[in-house]
């Protein structure tokens, strides 16, 4: 399955939850934007919602995957979480 083939929104989605951010995952995963651009707490157009509910291992993988592609370690993350982390400090180093 490509990634235009992928509704990030319905693999997202939780009913009975609302949004806690949104993010441009398409432009984010393909290296267009830096993630302080890519996520937000209004939502834009084309941006996808972002819930609490816990990743699946997939999104996980995809992330990290897409951080090893552009040249990023990815530490000991098997989170999300723990992924931005390794990711941010490794962005303020290439900023400086």
């Amino acid at each position: 399955m490509s990634m235009m083939d992928y509704n990030h929104e319905q693999a997202l989605a939780q009913p009975e939850q609302k949004p806690v951010a949104y993010v441009h995952l398409e432009k984010w995963l393909d290296g267009q934007l830096w993630p302080e651009d890519a996520f937000s707490e209004i939502l834009f157009e084309g941006m996808t919602p972002l819930y609490t509910a816990p990743p699946k291992k997939e999104a996980v993988e995809k992330i990290a995957a897409w951080m090893i592609s552009q040249g990023f370690a990815t530490g000991h993350g098997e989170s999300i979480e723990d992924l931005l982390e390794e990711l941010e400090w490794q962005i303020k180093e290439i900023r400086q």
